[in-house]
């Protein structure tokens, strides 16, 4: 399944109601960026693959400017239907941000690394590496294969082997962190967002609530719906604990 590309325009309609924008849960996540990349307030910071732009105008609550960047011209849209105070938006491949060397001091990838191949990553973080000044900081946010291999995706026939694919297992993140200069740190955080109701929590998946199922044929995924959604009822009959939990990978230049 690598390879395959996710049309994200197609899914900017529906992407902030299936994902959410609620700043209960995505602030705290922002605050755990914020001090584990060292973000100051005079800080630059550039969010690479920023969709609709959920968490760029959060990070200018925190810094001096924050930069979206996105090759989506469907998600930037979004984005720009709403501007926040200290944020630009550009539309660009990220392996080829139109951007100066040293322009920033942190950048960062929410849940966005999976969307490139081996060879692409290569590439994407030599030229982030450029991109940072001195001591600049990339903080990926992304998933363990151990997270995917537990998560409520598992029921969900084909998923795993599709995302077990698609993200770069930790080691091979690692590697090709240090490959391209930085100096690594990595930390699981997880946070819980008590219980959402099973019927409200199937509604979303069934309306494709991550990119993976657009790798999917309709066939394959109305198949896989109705397998999860009948094991997913079977566990949780009223409601199902929502909690998110993800790596933080960090590569500091020149540190």
């Amino acid at each position: 399944m690598i390879g395959r590309a996710v049309d994200f325009d197609a899914l900017a309609g529906s992407y902030d109601t299936l994902r959410g924008r609620s700043r209960k849960k995505l602030i705290p996540w922002v605050e755990e960026i914020v001090s584990y990349a060292h973000i100051g307030e005079r800080d630059e910071v550039l969010d690479i693959g920023c969709g609709t732009g959920r968490y760029t105008e959060l990070f200018a609550e925190f810094c001096g400017k924050a930069v979206g960047l996105d090759n989506s011209s469907g998600m930037l849209s979004r984005a720009i239907e709403s501007p926040a105070k200290g944020v630009d938006y550009v539309m660009s491949n990220a392996l080829y941000a139109p951007f100066r060397s040293g322009s920033f001091d942190c950048a960062v990838m929410f849940m966005a690394v999976h969307l490139f191949e081996p060879r692409q990553r290569q590439l994407l973080f030599k030229g982030i590496y450029g991109l940072l000044k001195k001591g600049g900081r990339l903080v990926i946010i992304t998933e363990s294969h151990a997270r995917i291999r537990r998560s409520p995706w598992r029921y969900f026939p084909g998923l795993l082997d599709i995302d077990l694919q698609r993200f770069p297992d930790m080691a091979t993140l690692t590697l090709e962190l240090r490959a391209a200069g930085f100096d690594t740190a990595r930390k699981s955080v997880k946070k819980t967002f008590g219980d959402v109701p099973t019927k409200e929590y199937l509604a979303r998946v069934e309306g494709k609530m991550i990119s993976t199922f657009s790798l999917m044929t309709e066939g394959e995924f109305r198949h896989g719906f109705e397998i999860f959604s009948k094991k997913l009822t079977q566990l949780y009959p009223v409601s199902i604990p929502e909690y998110q939990e993800f790596v933080l990978a960090r590569g500091t230049k020149d540190g």
